[in-house]
């Protein structure tokens, strides 16, 4: 949903297991500029945000392993501030920004705050669409995969019945 709104991408197939979930991006628009990279570390998110949304709190999913979107939205957030020069602060340019977590507090500071920034973010975006964001609940539950194929990502009509709010 948020690759949708943001349009970042032409959402092809979504899909749950064990492990957690995945989003399949078709036609993905470049990571050019600073508001590019920020929409990505919104996307990225996206998942940890349903999760809280429609499960009462995150799970590990989103931060499991080093290509979890998690570790990918972190590595974002820290060449944001060490590498591409886009930070807002600083024009610096640091080759390997990940050692610089763990050794200097500022960058993690700042690493993290734009992570919780883009977390709300997509809170927002998929509290805005709570009724569709449950549909896709319901249909991943049921069904495991959703491919959506050269359409995109349907959005159902308002249910009249739902009484969910978030």
């Amino acid at each position: 949903m948020a690759a949708t709104r943001l349009a970042r991408g032409r959402v092809q197939e979504i899909h749950v297991g064990m492990a957690g979930g995945h989003v399949a991006l078709g036609d993905q628009a470049p990571l050019l500029t600073r508001r590019d990279l920020v929409d990505q570390l919104t996307c990225l998110l996206a998942g940890r945000a349903a999760e809280e949304l429609v499960l009462g709190s995150g799970c590990i999913g989103a931060g499991q392993g080093a290509d979890s979107d998690l570790a990918r939205a972190t590595e974002i957030a820290l060449r944001l501030e060490l590498t591409y020069g886009l930070s807002g602060h600083s024009l610096v340019h640091v080759a390997d920004p990940a050692p610089m977590l763990m050794t200097d507090p500022a960058v993690r500071t700042r690493a993290d705050r734009r992570l919780r920034t883009a977390l709300r973010r997509a809170r927002q975006l998929l509290a805005a669409e709570y009724h569709w964001l449950l549909h896709l609940a319901d249909r991943l539950c049921a069904e495991r995969v959703i491919a959506c194929g050269d359409a995109g990502l349907d959005r159902p009509g308002p249910d009249p019945e739902a009484r969910h709010e978030p």
